[in-house]
């Protein structure tokens, strides 16, 4: 018999940001989960096209609404502010399943170590992080 789903709970941090400057592609996207990440994490940074992997982030957060969020990562290559503009809740309940999620919509500024370790520095780059609980 196959094990029940009922009761699984998800958490998840996830922010993204992108942008064109001065010719230069940069993006990057950071996640946290409660899930198994020992296969991948969607934590990266790209410039120019190319993929510079980050290991673990965590997410800062204040319990102060619209307050800024601050990004590290356990190897030293992410140090990120976002200051977030704007906000968006979501509420669902549907029969068992659930979820609760806060959207950030706002600016991201910091720095980030490549694999060829010269730091790369940005600066009021749009993006959103998010905060999201679901209940199956």
């Amino acid at each position: 018999m196959a094990p029940s789903v009922s009761g699984r709970k998800d958490l998840l941090f996830w922010a993204v940001r992108s942008r064109l400057s001065s010719g230069r592609q940069n993006v990057n996207s950071v996640g946290h989960s409660l899930a198994d990440s020992s296969q991948g994490t969607e934590n990266a940074f790209f410039l120019d096209g190319k993929i510079h992997k980050l290991d673990q982030v965590t997410f800062h957060l204040s319990s102060t609404r619209l307050a800024p969020w601050r990004f590290t990562s356990n190897d030293n290559r992410l140090e990120m502010t976002f200051a977030p503009q704007q906000e968006r809740d979501e509420n669902y309940q549907m029969f068992f399943y659930s979820l609760k999620r806060r959207q950030l919509f706002g600016s991201f500024s910091g720095r980030v170590t490549l694999d060829s370790g010269d730091d790369f520095q940005f600066h009021n780059i749009a993006g959103f992080a998010e905060r999201r609980k679901s209940r199956l």
